[in-house]
């Protein structure tokens, strides 16, 4: 029904739809949209706008797409829901919105996506001379592994400007972000605070939207001043509220015959929109009691449920882990190594700095317990997992060490890998990356379970401690013979900065953490892929700095029940 008609309008006054042609200039709006033009222009780079909700920030984030419509020289993207779940799904939805196609075979990486989207880049802001810009709306959702990269894309410019405008819309919330990640913040070209219409402008922008919602160009209906004056108390001038305020009072206006809106009108559908708040609470409480009642009979079905219940979720708050009897590890497999013993070809390196490949490799001493050197006619032994045990099993724990049994053999491993103070510029993404090999949504669960205390795993502050959980790894690893190690250290945090250290030396390093009953738990660090052979293995730690390859081995293999918590 085209209700509008009956006041001899032509279009609904009050939309609540960010319609551009209803757009109301106030100057607040026109000075924020004239400095983001400007800034578009002079490709100056990042640009943010924070309001609290029902400011006018989507309304304005379409004025200012709708600016630059048409414009065969600058293309504008739109990111509406900026909360990914990891950096690979945010460099995809970028790379498709920029029409970057991957090849057909290739497995998309962080990496290779990135070179993608700068390729891009460059072609068309250094070649084609065009202006890109992004466009990002609910920018509070934003988490911390998307502004890093949204960050590195400000870094792809040339010595006159920058390859990609980003323009940010957010709540007021976004302000706390910036203010923790101030290599982010330093790079705001503009930002602008919006605030709630005064009472001069809420009244203009009620009149203007009538007036071009009516036939003539002539408001039909008459808004006395007092009945103005009761609508700007009422939303404070909150542009989002004004539009649902002055709706009602159309539709009431239609229902009483009336063309006049006078303060005792306005008080009525304010009345009545608290009344509606009112029953609607009430509805919630009753789903509320009446959920509360099923829970409760539930309980009385099953009285041990409850007992259950409050042991496993509360009493063990308060008691030491390694004291608990008993405990389920939710992990869906674990992966356990039965060859024999490791090993491991140590690197006798000599001083004579023109030795051949082929007389280091001679002075390499076999290290082997069992005494075993292989023949030289043997094939190599392969690095297959034999055997997968089911984590759901229950398994025993002693008081005096975590000692499990797990498909009738001892894995005495502890539940935690150990703790890592959260430092400036660190994402918790990136870091169960660096810890497990990998980082999705099952990590991400597993270690915001780990870390109650943790509100949003997004958005951490520097001096947070991370707790990483032991993680079995998921996937067998690959059937390489030979994987060259140069580093190993028995804590987290010790491995964790030597891998920075080394990282910013070599990019093909990763952390690898391991248990078994002879060395207990430790933590490699390993070249990121194995070898087929010993002379690869060789020439790749040739190519080492100094510095790390002095204490590079090649191993062999893991010893008997080792348990892998990083997936190679």
């Amino acid at each position: 029904m085209e209700y509008y008609k009956i006041l001899h309008l032509i279009r609904e006054p009050f939309s609540n739809s960010p319609e551009p042609e209803f757009f109301y200039q106030s100057p607040q709006h026109v000075e924020c949209l004239q400095n983001l033009e400007l800034a578009i222009r002079l490709r100056r780079g990042l640009n943010v706008v924070v309001g609290d909700v029902g400011t006018g920030k989507t309304t304005l984030c379409r004025q200012l797409i709708n600016k630059f419509s048409g414009r065969e020289n600058i293309s504008t993207h739109l990111l509406l829901d900026p909360d990914f779940g990891d950096a690979l799904e945010f460099l995809s939805a970028v790379g498709s919105m920029f029409g970057i196609k991957s090849k057909p075979g290739y497995h998309e990486t962080e990496w290779r996506l990135k070179e993608s989207i700068k390729n891009y880049l460059f072609d068309q802001g250094v070649n084609n001379k065009n202006i890109i810009v992004l466009i990002i709306d609910e920018g509070q959702k934003i988490p911390d592994f998307c502004l890093e990269i949204l960050r590195e894309f400000l870094n792809y410019e040339t010595n006159n400007n920058k390859l990609l405008q980003i323009v940010i819309f957010a709540q007021k919330e976004f302000e706390r972000t910036l203010e923790e990640r101030n290599n982010f913040a330093d790079r705001i070209n503009f930002f602008y605070d919006l605030k709630p219409l005064n009472f001069s402008d809420t009244r203009a922008m009620i009149h203007y939207r009538m007036d071009k919602s009516s036939k003539t160009s002539k408001n039909p209906v008459h808004f006395t001043y007092p009945a103005l004056r009761a609508i700007y108390r009422a939303t404070s001038g909150y542009p989002r509220r004004i539009v649902t305020l002055c709706h009602q009072i159309i539709l009431t206006l239609i229902i009483q015959n009336r063309t006049g809106v006078k303060r005792s009108l306005v008080k009525s559908c304010i009345n009545r929109k608290i009344r509606e708040r009112s029953v609607a609470g009430r509805w919630a409480k009753i789903v509320l009691i009446s959920g509360l009642l099923t829970i409760l009979l539930v309980f009385v079905l099953r009285p041990g449920y409850l007992k259950d219940l409050v042991y496993s979720n509360v009493f063990h708050l308060f008691q030491d882990p390694v004291s608990t009897k008993q405990m389920t590890v939710s992990h869906e497999t674990a992966k356990t190594t039965n060859h024999d013993v490791p090993m491991q070809r140590d690197i006798q390196r000599s001083d004579v700095g023109n030795e051949s490949k082929k007389s280091r490799s001679v002075g390499l001493s076999l290290v082997s317990v069992t005494g075993h050197e292989p023949e030289k006619n043997e094939m190599p032994e392969s690095f297959p997992v034999d055997k997968q045990v089911s984590m759901s099993t229950e398994i025993e724990i002693r008081s005096e060490s975590d000692v499990a049994h797990v498909a009738g053999k001892p894995v005495e491993y502890p539940r935690t890998l150990g703790r890592l103070k959260v430092k400036k510029g660190w994402i918790v993404s990136r870091m169960i990356e660096t810890v497990y090999g990998s980082c999705d949504s099952e990590y991400l669960r597993l270690v915001g379970e780990a870390n109650p205390h943790i509100r949003n795993l997004n958005h951490v502050r520097v001096g947070d401690v991370i707790k990483f959980p032991v993680i079995p790894a998921g996937h067998e690893p690959p059937p390489w013979n030979y994987w060259v190690q140069v580093a190993k250290k028995e804590k987290l945090s010790e491995v964790y900065g030597l891998f920075y250290q080394y990282l910013e030396k070599t990019h093909s390093m990763q952390i690898l953490p391991y248990w078994n009953n002879r060395e207990g738990l430790n933590f490699l660090i390993l070249f990121k892929r194995g070898f087929v052979d010993k002379t690869s293995a060789l020439e790749a730690i040739d190519k080492l700095p100094p510095d790390i390859s002095h204490n590079a081995k090649i191993v062999l293999r893991w010893n008997e029940n080792t348990v892998l918590f990083a997936n190679l």
